[in-house]
């Protein structure tokens, strides 16, 4: 009996030890993840401009670098560029980031109409006709300026790239926009919003690219 008494043991003290470790690592993920969503929230409250900055410019490179990723995997690239998802990067601090923030501030404050449904639809048309052609063409002249080109070979890249990436934008943003105007609340939208540039920000970077190795 007692041969066979030590592998339950030893079977009994493995699982007990897993799962004691899973329990660990799950209570310390949640832990972790409480701690930096009220991280996030207190920066947003205390530095609202700064926090989304930094929030823009850090989900402008990681775009970047899952278009290089696709870039590489692809054979358009046969090596990852650390500056161009600095240059990414810095567009989104220092160009969308402080746009967003004031763009959607002025919409919130100021676009008020008799009905939910006026507001929603009205904050999203002028949202598509205003602002984002004037966002998408900051960053492609930015774009553009840091990686060398002069101001004239900038203007005449826009001219030549702004449609195609504007019919790339409105097969996007517009059900987008609508879902966070009606749905997200006022102090998610940004977040919100972050999350669906994750993936306009890598087709931008990758078109941006692209077009400039044309």
């Amino acid at each position: 009996h007692g041969c066979l008494a030590e592998p339950n043991i030893a079977v009994f003290a493995e699982l007990a030890v897993s799962s004691f470790t899973t329990a660990i690592v799950h209570i310390f993920q949640k832990w972790s993840a409480s701690m930096a969503w009220a991280a996030y929230n207190a920066a947003l409250a205390q530095y609202p401009l700064l926090t989304k900055m930094c929030t823009t410019g850090v989900l402008m490179g990681t775009g970047d670098l899952i278009a290089q990723t696709l870039e590489v995997s692809s054979g358009h690239r046969h090596e990852y560029s650390v500056r161009r998802t600095l240059n990414n990067a810095a567009i989104g601090l220092v160009v969308s980031g402080p746009m967003l923030h004031y763009w959607y501030k002025m919409l919130d404050g100021r676009v008020v109409m008799s009905s939910r449904v006026g507001t929603v639809l009205t904050k999203t048309v002028l949202d598509q006709t205003i602002f984002a052609p004037a966002i998408v063409s900051a960053f492609l002249t930015a774009h553009s300026l840091v990686n060398g080109r002069t101001p004239q070979q900038a203007l005449d890249r826009l001219s030549s790239d702004l449609w195609p990436a504007m019919k790339a934008n409105w097969s996007l943003w517009p059900a987008a926009n609508l879902i966070s105007f009606w749905f997200v609340p006022n102090h998610h939208r940004v977040l919100y919003a972050n999350g669906v540039s994750l993936v306009w920000n890598t087709y931008l970077a990758y078109f941006a690219a692209r077009s400039k190795s044309a």
